[in-house]
């Protein structure tokens, strides 16, 4: 049998090194427009698993010039975990990933965050967006998706001479149900 080493409870890390240490982590919400002049927030929570009080600063740099983002002065009690809200602003619009970086001191673990843009989907003449399923180079399926109240609608035409829905497997793997019907 190996060598034992204490871990911090409920993450398997090992507690030498890193179990006295406080761990601040950038966390985004659930929408982040990346539109010129669009002002988002993250959230910085700070875990102090130390028996002692913590105060220190957290800078936090991004990796585009036009988004702007402010460190803040953290004060987190013993054994306890903290968030901050902190403010981002686009000055321009950001098509690629932005990285998020934290920059602590040496008692406080960091990690960041990497965001990316969403897809914006094509919508046809009702406003419903437009999706395509390519295999190869020929196209297998076009339609537009929607949503109704709680409900995700999906109106697919497959281009096959012989479809064969797999509604118990559909079912069964995503919970719905499946009404399917023929052209022609």
């Amino acid at each position: 049998m190996g060598e034992f080493s204490p871990t911090i409870k409920n993450t398997g890390r090992p507690f030498a090194g890193t179990g006295d240490r406080a761990i601040a982590r950038l966390e985004a919400g659930e929408v982040f427009p990346f539109e010129a002049g669009a002002n988002n927030e993250l959230q910085l929570v700070v875990e102090n698993p130390a028996k002692q009080p913590l105060a220190g600063r957290v800078d936090i740099q991004s990796s585009f010039s036009s988004v702007t983002i402010e460190g803040v002065d953290v004060s987190v009690e013993a054994e306890i975990t903290q968030s901050y809200p902190i403010a981002v602003h686009l000055i321009q619009a950001v098509d690629q990933p932005i990285d998020f970086v934290l920059e602590t001191s040496e008692t406080i673990l960091s990690r960041g965050v990497s965001l990316s843009p969403r897809t914006v989907l094509e919508r046809d003449e009702s406003r419903r967006p437009k999706v395509q399923l390519e295999l190869g180079v020929e196209l297998a399926a076009s339609g537009t998706i929607s949503r109704n109240e709680d409900q995700l609608l999906v109106d697919i035409t497959v281009n096959d001479s012989n479809i064969q829905p797999a509604q118990a497997l559909l079912s069964l793997v995503f919970g719905l149900s499946v009404l399917t019907r023929k052209n022609g």
